[in-house]
């Protein structure tokens, strides 16, 4: 349809008349009046756009240090004229790689670059730079592609409202920034498969696949789905397309420049995804039902104008005007026989929980794909909104008709019969009725301005738009509806967080060896903060994580929730003194000072942001290189009990079978021990042995001691298994409120320890039935020990002990292990050195988590590494004096940067071959024309 509002000649218009006619300048006026509108909840409420959990934690924490990072290896190339490139850090967590960590959140993201102009203290304000920039692109894109598509102008920027401004990125575009980045890149790539179907030049789509796989992998694997179906659906659209043939040149057309972006991102890609490999979180053994809950598909139909989830991240609402460009494609469907078969896709998507899991790469089932339903909901209301003014009597009567049984429809299902939704549903009516009777505005005037039409039309039509979207955002984030703002940290505060916490007391540490910082897991207001401040600790909280790091916790029941997310080392000593923990933070709470492990003294306090820490120093720690002269066979220890294995790593290395060689095996003593005790369960619980019914959350068992001195006491439960008396599925959320999983905490004296069961059922399930619960150290008796479970439900135990833990070997061992260490210890960039003198043959073990980015040098020649104690890295020494040097490079990273130049080559060469084609076709164009 042509485009009445633009009946003038374009060459002949003023130069200001000619901007007021371009998309891409119409939308930017209204969408910074919008976002204004949008934002300044924040504004209002003081809140900044950064969420107190995974904000603060990994997203905002990831951006501050690649500004920092960027902005060292500018330094360094500047003031030494060196390109030094770190790629350890030793800050993430116990040591980790830099980009297969940090590339899920924004090594990659070209708006995270921002952040490199942004010093430290004026992180928060390039966050929020960096998340707007992330809405007004997304919305630019949308109008790309609607330009493609040949949309009337003003429909399109109206559509780009509801896209950019949908329940999916009002909830997940603050809370996950990056998020955004494929609502940004979805358009573009469809342009590029539209290029290629209309046998245009392919860079748009070799570019769009490239950025939008360097920026996230995660989100590239579920771009890659949505193009496959759209390509599909496009093609097969065509009646001439539907042959073997056509069909397979489209399809090697479409991987093969695929193939060249693809390659073209490798250099970060291919070690992500090959980091990704070997981590923890892919051990899940979640288990998905064929079928979502009634009351699931209940919520479905009305959450399509409400700004909450129907199932697991199903955020499908948008503004209610959205959905009248809908009620006309299906009254005109063969003129769009396409959209509508990929917005049937995007029904059948939400319908099976299959779906969720495989578009979460076969994992626990979410839903975060459903920005596509956005885009082509978007999409067809810009096609379809012009034809509202040529529909007949009969067709509005059809539209508004559907509108009232819709809106019915809502109001009949009472689960989910919310405020929000009826006034959504109220909103769609009112849009119905004013659109579809404005055959009125006939010449109408303004202020005795004359306006056509079709110009006032466009005008309550933005308008509406705008008034949906307001209601919609303000349900989410006004303190009187939805009040999600009260989930994000205050205004001018992230820098104190993260450089003023508990990092504050890291200051007292005067240290130039080599060591960690331990801290109770009762503290949660330590993860990731020491990301900031360079200092190497036991917390971690990142998506992708070491699987060696993850096996070492396992093995030794030392986590207490999910296997990406560490909280310290449980207050066990022994662990604390061979992980190289030399200092221990926590917070003035009694329930935090209590967890101090054994061997530590008080050493200072400092007042952090919002509390008062204290800093204790470890008399046992081990330093950064330490020597064996004895080996416990891997499949040896595995026979162990959680409190065997912790001592047995102190009186032999733990190697792999096929590494042992003719080192000498350890024969380890023990002297943990089991407490006898007589059990008593509360009114809400009764436990028969190996059943315990609870009927009541947070029911108590009391265990009597016989009696437990000097000593750290474990409750142990192993062969658990736990079902719930409620049979709900899993939440949305993290709040750990569904009952799919339960905490068991157990309390004796003034300290207490607590672990996570989670449940087939649950997305971060693990398989994980074997706990070992510290209460921790006490030099005196304690004689009961009071165990709450937290949900009600089904327990059982093939065990359930209470096991000693004495102290009393831990000095002469550690003694032991620090008699032939690492001197002259150098750390650098990418790169650890040191001298040792052993006087026979003994293993060095090194605590640098291991990876296959390590080399490692004995007096110059490389030698093999050997996985020490599970995670960490050793080599064997001759009896003599040694020189030992690593060095570290990102693995697969020198592979990723030969097959990107190759992709890159390949696209320069695509790029010059098309542009030798479309000069050709101009010269014939010419030509013609002289002719």
């Amino acid at each position: 349809m042509k485009d009445t509002g633009d009946m003038a000649d374009t060459k002949k218009m003023k130069p200001k008349k000619r901007l007021l006619s371009n998309i891409y300048f119409i939308y930017t006026l209204v969408f910074a009046v919008t976002a204004c509108a949008v934002f300044g909840f924040f504004l209002v409420q003081g809140k900044a756009m950064i969420w107190n959990l995974d904000g603060i934690y990994q997203h905002y924490n990831a951006f501050v240090y690649l500004g920092q990072w960027v902005r060292r290896i500018i330094t360094v190339l500047f003031t030494q004229h060196k390109l030094i490139i770190p790629m350890w850090e030793w800050s993430i967590g116990y040591g980790a790689d830099i980009v297969t960590t940090l590339s899920y959140y924004n090594f990659g993201d070209p708006f995270a670059l921002i952040s490199v102009f942004f010093p430290t203290s004026m992180g928060e304000i390039g966050y929020t730079v960096s998340i707007l920039l992330r809405f007004y692109a997304a919305g630019l894109s949308f109008c790309a592609y609607c330009s493609y598509m040949k949309c009337q102008k003003w429909s399109a920027v109206c559509g780009s409202l509801m896209y950019v401004f949908c329940a999916y990125s009002i909830f997940a575009g603050v809370r996950h920034p990056y998020f955004m980045n494929p609502m940004i890149y979805l358009p573009l790539i469809f342009i590029g498969v539209e290029r290629i179907l209309n046998k245009k030049s392919p860079m748009l789509y070799i570019l769009s696949i490239f950025i939008s796989a360097v920026s996230n992998f995660y989100f590239f694997y579920i771009l890659v789905i949505l193009t496959v179906l759209y390509a599909a659906v496009r093609i097969l659209s065509n009646k001439e397309n539907r042959n073997w043939k056509t069909v397979g040149c489209y399809f090697i057309s479409y991987l093969g420049y695929a193939v060249i972006g693809v390659a073209m991102a490798m250099v970060i890609l291919l070690p992500t995804i090959m980091g990704f490999m070997g981590n923890a979180r892919v051990n899940s053994v979640y288990e998905h039902s064929l079928f979502y809950s009634s009351t699931d598909y209940e919520k479905l139909l009305g959450s399509a104008v409400g700004v909450n989830s129907a199932m697991l991240w199903a955020y499908i609402g948008m503004g209610s005007i959205a959905y009248i460009g809908l009620g006309i494609s299906f009254m005109r469907y063969k003129h769009n026989k396409w959209e509508l078969l990929y917005f049937a896709f995007q029904i059948l998507f939400l319908l099976f929980p299959l779906a969720g899991s495989i578009f979460n790469g076969f994992g626990y089932v979410t839903n975060r794909w459903v920005f596509s339903w956005s885009f082509i909901v978007a999409f067809i209301f810009a096609k379809n909104y012009p034809y509202i003014l040529e529909m007949n009597t009969k067709e509005r009567f059809k539209l508004c008709l559907g509108g009232i049984a819709y809106a019915a429809a809502c109001i009949l299902l009472e689960s989910y019969g919310t405020k929000q939704v009826m006034v959504g549903c109220l909103l769609l009516l009112i849009c119905l009725i004013l659109m579809c009777n404005n055959e009125y505005l006939e010449r109408k005037s303004i202020f005795s301005i004359p306006i056509r039409r079709f110009r006032l039309s466009q005008l309550l039509t933005l308008f509406l738009t705008f008034c949906c979207i307001f209601e919609f955002v303000y349900s989410k984030y006004s303190p009187n509806e939805g009040n999600y703002l009260s989930e994000f940290i205050s205004q001018g505060t992230a820098d104190g967080i993260l450089n003023n916490e508990s990092s504050s007391t890291w200051n007292l540490i005067d240290d130039e060896s080599f060591y960690r910082i331990d801290s109770s897991t009762n503290d949660s207001s330590q993860h990731n903060y020491s990301l900031s401040s360079g200092q190497s600790t036991t917390t971690e909280y990142w998506s992708i994580v070491n699987a060696d790091v993850y096996d070492f916790l396992s093995e030794n029941s030392a986590y207490n929730k999910k296997s990406y997310f560490f909280t310290g080392l449980q207050s066990r000593a022994y662990l604390d003194v061979l992980t190289g923990c030399k200092y221990f933070v926590a917070n003035a709470s009694e329930k935090t000072q209590t967890s101090v492990p054994y061997g530590y003294g008080r050493r200072g306090n400092a007042v952090g942001y919002s509390s008062k820490y204290y800093l204790y120093e470890n008399d046992y720690a081990l330093p950064l290189g330490f020597t064996y002269d004895a080996v416990i066979k891997k499949s040896d220890y595995e026979k162990m009990s959680f409190a065997q294995r912790q001592q047995a790593m102190l009186q032999g290395a733990v190697i792999a079978d096929d590494s042992v060689g003719d080192m000498k095996e350890a024969e380890p003593v023990y002297n943990d021990s089991k407490i006898s005790y007589t059990l008593r369960c509360d009114d809400n619980c009764s436990y028969d042995g190996h059943t315990l019914k609870v009927t009541k959350d947070n029911a108590q068992v009391t265990l009597t001691l016989s009696g437990a001195a000097n000593g750290e006491v474990y409750l142990q439960l192993l062969g658990m298994n736990f079902k719930s008396s409620d049979n709900t599925d899993d939440s949305d959320d993290d709040d750990e409120s569904t009952n799919t999983r339960t905490n068991i905490t157990a309390a004796c004296g003034n300290a207490e320890g607590n672990a996570w069961y989670y449940t087939s059922k649950d997305k971060y399930a693990v398989g994980r039935n074997d706990f070992l619960i510290n209460t921790g150290y006490s030099s005196g008796t304690r004689q009961t020990m009071t165990v709450t479970f937290q949900k009600s439900g089904t327990y059982t135990f093939n065990d359930l002990s209470v096991v000693l833990q004495p102290m009393d070997n831990l000095n002469s061992q550690v003694s032991v292990l620090k008699q032939e260490t690492l001197q002259n210890v150098v750390m650098e960039d990418n790169h650890i050195s040191g001298t040792i003198t052993v006087s026979s043959k003994k293993l060095l073990c090194l605590s640098v988590p291991y990876s296959d980015g390590w080399s490692l040098y004995v007096d110059g020649k490389k030698t093999n590494i050997i996985k020490t104690d599970l995670m960490f890295c050793g080599v064997y020494l001759d009896s003599g004096s040694h020189t030992i040097e690593m060095r570290y490079s990102t693995p697969y990273i020198k592979v990723g940067c030969v097959i990107s130049a190759v992709g890159v080559l390949a696209a320069v060469w695509i790029g010059i071959r098309e542009k030798k084609k479309n000069d050709q076709m101009k010269e014939e164009a010419e030509h013609l024309f002289d002719k």
